[in-house]
């Protein structure tokens, strides 16, 4: 599988109220970021760079050789992170799958069975997505009438009609090495906080005219992220019942 990530370590987790970055609070026996590096190996991704920024010293530590690292100088949002890591995926032709160093349970067969869809299709980009019971904070996928994508809304956004959609954004997404140069190089940050949105990417391409797809990977685990020690909680039950399966009584 020729394929390569980005994974997106840089943030600070405020609500986390650790002194760790976000990315290094545990699950299980290690860090969440490393959780992710790991599923990716697993998949079989060829070369993996992380994106550092908060205490990035700790998380070049954490992550350790085999990966190259890259620094956010400045928080300015989710497009700004992979703009920082732009010379490891530059003139070359291998797809790029970004990753969010905060999604721990994304598993290897959800990223092997999206680089599967992706290239089948053909596509410039496809978004990882999952339906969930519970949609919550997380942006709201659109399809048309036939199913086809037509573009991510986020929650504050959303009209009442739009909030009922269940298939969520997992924060996933594999992009041809043009497509993602093309949106880096148009996203704006005309929005409230002023930051760079990656997803913005998804408009700017169809737009384009560039094939965009979203692929459900009914796997609601996989969009699973932690925010703050609550979530995080949360995770670590997920974790420790994906290990530890409860045997069926009879």
């Amino acid at each position: 599988m020729e394929l390569n990530a980005i994974i997106l370590a840089a943030g600070k987790g405020t609500r986390m109220k650790s002194d760790l970055p976000k990315v290094l609070n545990p699950l299980g026996d290690k860090p969440m970021v490393s959780h992710v590096i790991e599923n990716a190996r697993q998949a079989g991704v060829k070369d993996i760079a992380v994106v550092v920024g908060y205490k990035g010293d700790m998380v070049r530590q954490a992550v350790g050789d085999g990966v190259s690292c890259y620094t956010q100088k400045e928080q300015l949002g989710t497009a700004d992170a992979v703009k920082s890591a732009s010379a490891f995926f530059e003139g070359t032709e291998t797809p790029v799958l970004i990753l969010l160093g905060d999604a721990p349970l994304l598993s290897a067969k959800c990223i092997k069975d999206l680089f599967e869809y992706f290239t089948e299709n053909e596509a410039d980009l496809c978004v990882l997505t999952a339906s969930v019971k519970d949609p919550a904070a997380y942006g709201r996928i659109k399809r048309d009438s036939s199913g086809n994508f037509t573009g991510i809304v986020e929650k504050a956004d959303a009209t009442d009609e739009e909030l009922k959609i269940k298939e969520i954004n997992s924060g996933a997404m594999l992009f041809t090495p043009g497509s993602l140069t093309y949106s880096l190089e148009r996203i704006k940050n005309e929005n409230t906080k002023k930051e760079y949105y990656l997803t913005d990417a998804v408009s700017i391409l169809i737009a384009g005219g560039k094939k965009v797809l979203a692929y459900d990977c009914g796997d609601e685990n996989a969009v699973a992220g932690a925010n703050t020690r609550e979530e995080l909680a949360a995770l670590e039950e997920i974790y420790q019942g994906m290990r530890h399966p409860k045997q069926a009584s009879w």
